[in-house]
């Protein structure tokens, strides 16, 4: 999140989709990002590539 221009709140910006509903996120000592989800209740390592620009999804 980076401050908004105008200075009140925060940018938001989407960086990806996942394959399944968020329940929490966290990240190790290592700064490896993980989320899990709670049905089927699993641990799901987050990892980023670089898409072209002007690519669709």
């Amino acid at each position: 999140m980076r401050p908004a221009e105008d200075g009140e709140g925060h940018r938001t910006t989407e960086i990806g989709t996942l394959p399944t509903q968020v329940t929490a996120f966290g990240a190790d000592e290592s700064g490896e990002l993980y989320v899990v989800n709670d049905l089927p209740g699993r641990l799901h390592r987050v990892s980023f590539t670089t898409a072209e620009a002007g690519a669709s999804r």
